[in-house]
């Protein structure tokens, strides 16, 4: 359970995210920040397979205007026009003994 003891910061981009919400290729994501998961496995356990990350931080680390930047262009190339079209979402569950809270920031899904 060493990955659930470190204390660092790791954003994750999904790959069902790419395969049906965006259209954004490999080097159209480098050029916005990410680095794809098969150069910088992830770190930590996710829901889902994970294609791209940015991170992980060590605390005092990150540089938070930058990476708030990385979250900002990508959100604006893939069409969302404000904050207020992404919803937080957030879960928790129990994992080998320990209860795990994830947070999430998830895009709008648009109604049918």
């Amino acid at each position: 359970m060493q990955h659930l003891q470190r204390r660092h910061l790791e954003i994750a981009h999904f790959t069902w995210t790419t395969e049906h919400v965006t259209n954004l290729g490999a080097e159209a994501m480098r050029r916005l920040g990410w680095t794809p998961a098969e150069e910088q496995a992830p770190t930590h356990e996710h829901w889902d397979p994970v294609d791209h990350v940015v991170g992980p931080f060590q605390p005092g680390e990150l540089d938070g205007a930058a990476t708030a930047g990385v979250l900002v262009d990508y959100l604006r190339s893939v069409g969302v026009p404000s904050p207020a079209h992404l919803l937080l979402s957030d879960s928790a569950q129990e994992v080998d003994g320990y209860w795990v809270d994830y947070y999430g920031l998830t895009l709008e899904q648009p109604s049918s």
